[in-house]
């Protein structure tokens, strides 16, 4: 009997663990909590909240890949307008917080973002959004590249806004946006030379003095498309207009016997290569004042000799796109 009260003794009791029981207190629970009763929420929980504010914000600009995108025309995959509107207000965010003289987070922005922004915006309105960001890039100590101002005008004429274009590389001090690519330069020009006043394309042309471009009267695109300018608008040409495409005759007929005239490309991609481009304008351009400049009595056989040199038929007016 002894023996059996020995070895229920040495027997080892079972230890009972008791787990205490958790409440499930994931963010999206405190979410929830936080609309019920604030006063319940801990300050450890509150800073949870904006990590799904956060992941809500990364869902809306970077949806699943097949909730990205619809058909465009041609079948072309586009951004679904509202992926397209969060991602810009998103970017437009976080260049804001990046960038001033008192930045609010870390200024590391990459410089595609303007490429991004530009691409992004949708409208004129949307434009001016980015154009108010010039400023505080500036100010940050960093400098716009050519590629910036070549993107910048294209997508003005785009948007059929080229004169915030003009604006901005008018007021250098303010914006700090440089115009020093004769691409960009050139592609100002031809944003405002036939829908614009005179005027406005003469304000144009007065920039390439400003940030030490080429003069414009040694390159042949920019004096064409001037001259273009100076009779592109109905019923006639007034005086000023006729001055100012009289005094661009000689030197354009001097640059045009140091440049070859060769036939456009039918080929779409050909066409879309910048220097097919160039060509495109140049002709488009001299092909249209040919019958002006007759009424004007000037000579024009020059220009008839050196388009025939290597021109087909008169090409298609160009458009921003092609």
């Amino acid at each position: 009997m002894a023996s059996v009260f020995t070895r229920a003794a040495s027997r080892r009791l079972p230890t009972f663990v008791h787990a205490k029981r958790c409440i499930h207190s994931t963010p999206a629970v405190w979410a929830r909590k936080v609309g019920q009763d604030e006063l319940f929420v801990s300050r450890h929980h509150e800073e949870e909240v904006p990590e799904i504010t956060a992941k809500v914000k990364k869902l809306a600009t970077h949806p699943p890949r097949n909730e990205r995108f619809s058909r465009g025309p041609g079948g072309r995959r586009v951004l679904r307008p509202e992926v397209r509107r969060a991602r810009f207000d998103h970017l437009i965010d976080h260049v804001k917080e990046r960038t001033g003289r008192s930045p609010e987070k870390p200024p590391i922005v990459r410089d595609t973002v303007w490429n991004h922004l530009f691409d992004l915006a949708e409208n004129a309105e949307a434009l001016e959004r980015v154009v108010e960001l010039f400023p505080r890039w500036t100010d940050t100590g960093r400098a716009f590249k050519d590629v910036h101002a070549e993107q910048f005008v294209k997508r003005c004429e785009e948007l059929h806004c080229p004169l915030l274009a003009l604006k901005v590389f008018g007021d250098h001090s303010k914006y700090g946006f440089p115009l020093k690519s004769l691409r960009a330069a050139q592609h100002l020009l031809h944003s405002l030379h036939v829908e614009q006043p005179l005027e406005n394309t003469v304000a144009a042309s007065a920039l390439y003095g400003v940030y030490g471009l080429p003069p414009l009267a040694t390159d042949p695109l920019s004096t064409a498309l001037l001259l273009r300018a100076c009779y592109a608008h109905k019923p006639r040409p007034t005086k000023h207009a006729k001055v100012v495409a009289r005094s661009l005759l000689p030197q354009l007929q001097a640059t045009l016997k140091a440049i070859p005239s060769r036939p456009i490309p039918t080929s779409r991609a050909e066409r879309a290569k910048q220097e097919v481009k160039t060509q495109l304008w140049l002709k488009w351009s001299l092909t249209r004042v040919i019958k002006p400049l007759k009424k004007d009595g000037q000579k024009v056989d020059w220009l008839e000799d050196w388009l025939a040199q290597g021109a087909r038929s008169a090409p298609e007016a160009p458009s921003a796109a092609v």
